[in-house]
């Protein structure tokens, strides 16, 4: 009984091993995500910015148009 007990104590600490590890993939797939995000943002911003250069006279200056 006492050597199945010890089996059991085993497993448990190598799945709570196992979720720890799992739940460190998962925050950092997240922080990932939120990375791609960010990026994704900034380059839809570089061509909002970039159209409206495109549209305006030749003065452009930190995204403004001055005609």
């Amino acid at each position: 009984m006492d050597k199945m007990h010890r089996q059991k104590v085993a497993e448990v600490e190598k799945l709570t091993q196992t979720v720890r590890e799992l739940e460190e993939a998962v925050l950092a797939g997240g922080a990932a995500a939120n990375a791609v995000r960010d990026y994704q943002r900034k380059v839809q911003e570089m061509n909002v910015i970039l159209v409206t250069h495109k549209k305006c006279d030749p003065v452009f200056v930190d995204g403004m148009c001055f005609s």
